[in-house]
């Protein structure tokens, strides 16, 4: 692997620029999943105060922590359009220290809500509980600290202090960034696992449940779930087919989640995987930038799933907004009569 600075210093190092295509896209990419990540936390927070028994406030963590993304990526951006600007190291490090931390809290909290449904699955006892809500609050504090704890460690540990640099990867972990590159894609690629096994696990227990139910079809597809019920006499049973109903479309949720997901996240990666272990030469910048793109194409796109998919969400936005065509509509009609 090439190891940037110990051969070629800052001074006389070749550094990409931004072409223009690139700055666009991040301009987009981050302006899009703030302004769309911002409206679901309201809405989140709206549906809660509407219905005490909504129990999906870990989507609003997952809106905090995908803001957060979009908003590191303006200072990486700003590096690269000015590449042969040299600034502090710890301004550099910050940078994308930063970037890193809303990163990966952002995987991680996609990691939590398919672990924490999938105990749902396995046992249904633990969502009657009364402290449901204090353990979930506790489980995303935690995963976050952890997180951060993780995401810091090789920035402190692999980075070569240097008094000014210019401001890339490579520069900063001059020596060490073969070390870098392996422990973050070991660190991605686990997580990555993790939330496709959970997401696979659940698609079969749900399954297992409905050919136990007598309502598996070969030939339907997952996402159509059949809603009569088999034992219509037994109310017991009509609960259980409505929450074996219900439980489907919330996998389907995950599922539509985690599918983009993998398809966002897998380039950035697999890049930082096989850098580390030597099966790749060094990135370009430009290259690096489109993979960390399309990791932050996820951000936008998650908000768009789950306020459209979660029952109680997508019913307060339409109520929320036949309440304004209906105020609309009523001005309108006010201002035609005082004509």
């Amino acid at each position: 692997m090439e190891m940037i600075n110990s051969t070629f210093p800052n001074s006389t190092y070749d550094v990409d620029t931004a072409p223009t295509w690139v700055i666009v896209s991040v301009f987009t990419v981050s302006t899009a999943t703030i302004l769309l990540n911002i409206p679901a936390m309201l809405v989140v927070m709206a549906t809660k105060i509407k219905n005490s028994n909504f129990r999906n406030m870990h989507l609003l963590s997952l809106s905090i922590t995908d803001t957060a993304v979009a908003i590191c990526m303006f200072p990486i951006l700003w590096t690269y359009m000015f590449p042969d600007g040299h600034m502090s190291f710890w301004m550099c490090n910050s940078c994308f220290m930063c970037f890193g931390i809303s990163y990966l809290n952002s995987m991680s909290q996609v990691t939590t809500i398919c672990v924490h449904r999938l105990l749902l699955l396995l046992r249904p006892s633990m969502r009657c509980t009364v402290n449901y809500g204090r353990r979930m609050f506790g489980i995303i504090l935690l995963t976050l600290f952890i997180t951060s704890a993780i995401t810091i460690t090789p920035f402190v540990v692999f980075a070569t202090p240097e008094e000014r640099i210019i401001c890339e990867l490579d520069n900063l972990f001059s020596v060490n960034l073969g070390y870098f590159c392996l422990y973050v894609g070991i660190l991605c690629w686990s997580l990555q696992i993790m939330i496709i096994g959970c997401c696979l696990s659940m698609v079969a227990i749900l399954q297992m449940r409905r050919l136990y139910r007598g309502r598996y079809d070969p030939g339907t597809t997952m996402t159509s779930v059949s809603t009569i019920n088999t034992v219509p006499s037994s109310t017991r049973n009509v609960k259980e087919d409505q929450q074996l109903t219900l439980e489907m479309r919330g996998i389907i949720t995950i599922s539509i989640i985690v599918s983009l997901y993998t398809i966002c996240v897998t380039p950035l990666h697999l890049g930082f995987l096989l850098q580390g272990l030597s099966l790749l030469g060094k990135i370009g910048r430009t290259p690096r930038h489109v993979f960390i793109i399309l990791g932050c194409l996820n951000s936008a796109i998650n908000p768009i799933i789950y306020c459209f998919r979660v029952n109680e969400m997508k019913n307060w936005i339409k109520e929320s907004s036949q309440k304004v065509v209906s105020l609309l509509q009523s001005r309108r009609c006010k201002t035609c009569l005082s004509l």
